[in-house]
């Protein structure tokens, strides 16, 4: 039984650090639901100055599931388009402190958005909210419920770090070699090889 709730405890653990993606929709005059995907790609990277950066993360627009078979398939194909745009695109992000900027792809329109992120080891979260007008989508309706126009987002992805880069070796020269010197010393000869000239008679 232990080893059973420890690794129920282990598989939720694991779960609720995976990636992932959340829209909170809220619903107009009354309710809200939570799409959600774990069809996550791409990663962030954490510089060494502790800001961070991440491209290119895609969320298959299909994979996105809010637990109603008929509102998916509504807001996949009616609203989102998936067939002609398969993918939400997270372009680029930038982020320093807790805050962040980035342009957000969906149905091939670009927009900035802004947000709040935290870093827990080796992943982050990030959540940001996003204006369905700004990607063309509008007056979404259904049997007299409608969609407000801001969605809230909340993204998990890995998180790396990237080394410092490593100052470059310098360049050591060898010394050359010097010319060996030869020095030749002359020795004076002893005084008793030398012998005086004979006095002339």
């Amino acid at each position: 039984m232990f080893k059973l709730v420890i690794l129920i405890s282990s598989f939720v653990f694991s779960q609720a650090f995976a990636q992932n993606l959340k829209l909170y929709v809220t619903l107009n005059p009354a309710g809200d639901f939570v799409a959600e995907s774990d069809k996550v790609s791409g990663q962030a990277v954490e510089n060494p100055d502790g800001s961070v950066e991440a491209a290119t993360i895609k969320v298959p627009v299909k994979s996105l599931k809010s637990g109603i078979s008929l509102r998916d398939e509504h807001m996949a194909e009616k609203y989102l388009e998936a067939s002609k745009y398969p993918d939400i695109i997270l372009k680029v992000a930038k982020g320093k402190d807790g805050k962040g900027i980035g342009i957000l792809i969906v149905k091939n329109k670009e927009a900035k958005i802004t947000g709040n992120y935290a870093k827990n080891k080796d992943r982050l979260k990030a959540i940001f909210k996003m204006k369905t007008s700004d990607f063309g989508i509008a007056d979404i309706n259904y049997k007299g419920v409608g969609v407000e126009d801001e969605v809230k987002v909340e993204v998990i992805v890995p998180l790396v770090k990237k080394e410092a880069a490593k100052p470059a070796a310098k360049a050591t020269s060898k010394p050359t070699a010097k010319a060996a010197v030869t020095k030749t010393t002359v020795k004076p000869a002893p005084s008793s090889a030398v012998k005086p000239a004979a006095p002339k008679k």
